[in-house]
């Protein structure tokens, strides 16, 4: 069975050129193409795939409307960002926004197909270009998914809580927004505290800013 993916980027040649690329492997089909947001919303309406590919050659806030809609709406398709000459710090806007897999401007052929095996496969790729890159950056991504793995051990409700408490609410508020007591939201707030290993509300509100949950 053919795995289907999704081509998003604003160069028609470039789609086109990763296009041809990847339909030169028998099990990948490539099921629709977007430019922009609105056309990435038509594709998905048409036919769900089992990965997208995002070129960061877009303009940086539209990919991160992009990646903000797909988190909402398709949290479980995985996203493989092609960094062509994208910053450092775009790339790791993008991987805490979700992306699953990052393609360097010098990996392989070989490299893209395994990129897109590994996501589709539910795990993450984001191996180092051949070329190197600055210790700083790997240890930037380090953190990422340090950051990562300590919000998949929070319940979802331990995430409204820790997002309400980042933006200002009181807990009586809390309560009122999620229809739950106060003193629940202080419980939900002492397990944040103890499952992040943080001692008090303060490290909790920097916390969501640094993993993005607000602004």
């Amino acid at each position: 069975m053919k795995r289907e993916i999704v081509i998003v980027g604003d160069y028609h040649i470039l789609r086109t050129g990763l296009k041809l690329l990847l339909e030169s492997k028998e099990e990948f089909d490539v099921v629709g193409e977007a430019a922009d947001l609105k056309g990435l919303i038509a594709c998905m309406e048409n036919s769900l795939p089992d990965v997208i590919m995002l070129d960061l050659v877009l303009p940086e806030g539209v990919v991160v409307d992009m990646l903000k809609y797909l988190q909402r709406a398709y949290s479980r398709i995985p996203v493989v960002v092609i960094a062509v000459n994208a910053s450092q710090g775009a790339v790791l806007d993008c991987v805490m926004w979700g992306v699953k897999g990052v393609v360097w401007k010098e990996s392989s052929e070989e490299d893209l197909y395994q990129a897109l095996d590994i996501v589709m496969a539910g795990e993450n790729y984001f191996q180092m270009p051949p070329n190197g890159i600055d210790t700083q950056l790997i240890n930037q991504f380090e953190r990422v998914q340090t950051l990562q793995s300590e919000l998949a051990m929070l319940s979802q409700r331990e995430l409204q809580v820790l997002k309400l408490i980042a933006e200002g609410f009181s807990y009586k508020e809390i309560g009122e927004r999620l229809s739950i007591s106060p003193r629940t939201v202080e419980t939900h707030k002492s397990n944040l505290l103890s499952k992040l290993n943080m001692n008090t509300p303060i490290d909790l509100v920097k916390y969501a800013v640094r993993s993005k949950l607000v602004d």
